[in-house]
């Protein structure tokens, strides 16, 4: 909040300081092409909402697209808010997903999206710091700077490839470490498997399905580039000349100022100072540098209202099918109680074409199981699946069309030591 307040006054004192005419002017000549730069955020929207969905791989097929461009823009608008509300936006997409994709997939593919997009944000920005030392006068003390924080990001990403391709055990090894400290021992042991289930899912992205991670990839890059065009159009409209690889600059070095500015919330006034302070470096004026900045805060407000609307749709709907849930339950107290657990985490699956589960005729015996569980009036089912056999298992149950809608999916390791803790949450 006190952040906040100080970056309200910064923005009025940048307001105060500049000639308020000009920027009118600077803004009425955008007029109704306004919309076209709100259209390009559109579009860029959509291609991250394309990245996220490549991340559920076979999963995707639980969830429509609109649903996730609904959350996908009110995790946007949750953002808006700084660093926690960006957190805040990040569970809401994980928990309102579906609840037909298992907690660790919903989990890894948020988590995914989001490092792949903080990738491709490292990529555009390294690229925009080195572009600026040869299309901006630059003195040699900023030169310097410049070419170190491009070092910096250049390191992090040589070092995230290789965490990638040597899978390092990152999460799980930091989990441990942090359950070494008595306050947080009890909760790490209860989410262990899942915080192990998450990473083996990330790292098995890159090394299974490398088509995909190239392709929500190639996808974040090109919202990426929708920034650096959003960039040029809007300065193209208030009447400043630049060039694309200078937009480039621009974008890289407006990066930065998002990351220094995360802990305050919307990066209000700061954003703008920092658009004034990019615009100078590359022979701006301030009225030019804040007509960009306040542009690009319209386009955001507007998309922030939309995901706020979006949000609360989604919620609503959330709701309303869990009182659905709760009723059926209700109304078949006497004959649908109770909740049938079949344990699969150790089934075997072939890599054999065909069906990969075992079979009994033509039916897999897992769905023989399951059906005759539903048909001794089980009110739940719960399958409880190893991590690394899940995908095979659910998208050849469901290729059948025979599963029920009572079906619940849980992964757990084949180590049996968490097994009464899940029995236990299945009971509550």
């Amino acid at each position: 909040m006190i952040a906040g307040v100080f970056g309200v006054l910064l923005l009025a004192f940048l307001v105060r300081r500049t000639d308020t005419s000009m920027i009118r002017e600077r803004i009425a000549a955008i007029g109704w092409a306004l919309s076209l730069v709100i259209a390009l955020t559109g579009v860029s929207h959509l291609l991250k909402t394309w990245a996220w969905r490549i991340t559920l791989l076979d999963q995707k097929r639980n969830v429509s697209f609109s649903r996730m461009f609904g959350l996908r823009l009110g995790s946007e608008a949750a953002g808006q808010l700084g660093f926690l509300g960006q957190m805040f936006g990040e569970n809401l997409r994980a928990s309102l997903l579906s609840s037909t994709i298992p907690p660790a997939s919903r989990i890894a593919s948020v988590t995914l999206d989001r490092a792949l997009f903080v990738l491709s944000a490292a990529v555009v920005s390294t690229a925009g710091l080195i572009m600026m030392l040869f299309v901006a006068p630059l003195p040699r003390t900023l030169s310097l700077y410049a070419s170190l924080f491009a070092s910096i990001l250049l390191g992090v990403l040589l070092a995230s490839a290789l965490a990638v391709r040597k899978r390092w055990a990152v999460f799980s090894g930091t989990a441990e470490l942090v359950g070494r400290v008595p306050y947080f021992r009890a909760w790490i042991d209860r989410k262990r498997s899942l915080i192990c289930s998450v990473e083996h899912k990330l790292l098995n992205f890159y090394h299974h399905t490398p088509g995909a991670f190239w392709g929500s990839l190639a996808l974040n890059l090109a919202c990426q580039g929708a920034a650096v065009l959003e960039v040029y159009l809007i300065l193209f409209l208030v009447g400043a000349k630049i060039g694309i690889l200078a937009s480039l600059a621009m974008e890289g070095l407006t990066k930065l100022v998002n990351l220094l500015g995360v802990f305050n919330p919307g990066n209000l006034g700061t954003y703008e100072g920092g658009n004034m302070l990019i615009g100078r470096m590359f022979g701006f004026s301030g009225v030019v540098g804040l007509s960009l900045g306040l542009t690009r805060r319209v386009r955001a407000i507007f998309w922030a209202a939309v995901g706020s609307v979006c949000l609360i749709i989604l919620s609503k709907s959330r709701k309303h099918s869990s009182n659905e849930r709760t009723d059926t339950a209700r109304a078949s107290k006497d004959g649908r109680s109770h909740v049938a657990v079949i344990l699969a985490q150790d089934l075997p699956c072939s890599n054999i074409g065909g069906s990969r589960l075992p079979q009994i005729g033509a039916l897999p015996v897992l769905l023989r199981a399951i059906l005759s569980a539903e048909k001794a009036g089980a009110g739940r089912i719960a399958i409880v699946l190893n991590p690394a056999t899940t995908l095979v298992v659910v998208r050849d149950l469901q290729s059948t069309g025979r599963l029920p809608r009572s079906i619940e999916w849980y992964e757990l390791e084949t180590k049996k030591s968490s097994l009464p803790v899940l029995l236990g949450q299945l009971v509550l």
